[in-house]
């Protein structure tokens, strides 16, 4: 479902994430996903329901809203979770040469910037 390539995350980390680039690709978001991965080793996904519910309504429909957590191997079928970047400071780094907020810095940064970008 998420399928970014190294090279493109590569290329994502040297430039950043610009409106401009995704429209010239053609594209209305990133192919991104992220997940809490526990002390314990299983997962807190609060994204990927609703992510499939969007993408997928005539058969994951009822997930929209949805949290998955456990055991990853035991989330989704067949879903795999690989991590490709980890830690607050590579998303930190990537935001200083963004043109496009990728965090809120208060709470009140959230009422501005309600968006979810989802690959369909």
């Amino acid at each position: 479902m998420f399928g970014p390539t190294w090279p493109e995350l590569d290329r994502l980390l040297e430039h950043g994430v610009h409106a401009a680039d995704l429209a010239a690709q053609g594209r209305q978001g990133v192919d991104w996903h992220a997940w809490i991965t526990l002390e314990t080793g299983e997962l807190a996904d609060f994204t990927l329901a609703s992510s499939l519910a969007r993408a997928l309504p005539a058969t994951h429909g009822e997930l929209q809203g949805g949290i998955l957590a456990g055991a990853a191997h035991a989330i989704g079928d067949g879903h795999r979770f690989v991590p490709m970047l980890a830690g607050a400071a590579v998303i930190n780094a990537l935001q200083t040469k963004s043109s496009l907020p990728l965090l809120a810095d208060t709470v009140e940064d959230l009422r501005h910037f309600r968006v979810a970008l989802v690959a369909v």
